[in-house]
């Protein structure tokens, strides 16, 4: 099934999302990975600057 948009709306009547919203979720999935890899970080200093980072997400 194809679904036909338009500048405005798409068949279902939604307007698309605007570009920024797309450009945060980028940036939250980067910002993400390297929560990630600050978890497995055995340093204090690092884990703790992890959940500063991860409390700041939500």
């Amino acid at each position: 099934m194809t679904t036909k948009t338009t500048n405005t709306t798409n068949d279902a009547g939604v307007p698309p999302a605007p570009p920024e919203a797309h450009q945060r979720a980028g940036v939250r999935i980067e910002d993400l990975k390297a929560l990630r890899e600050m978890l497995k970080n055995p340093a204090p200093t690092i884990r703790r600057a992890a959940a500063e980072m991860l409390a700041g997400l939500s």
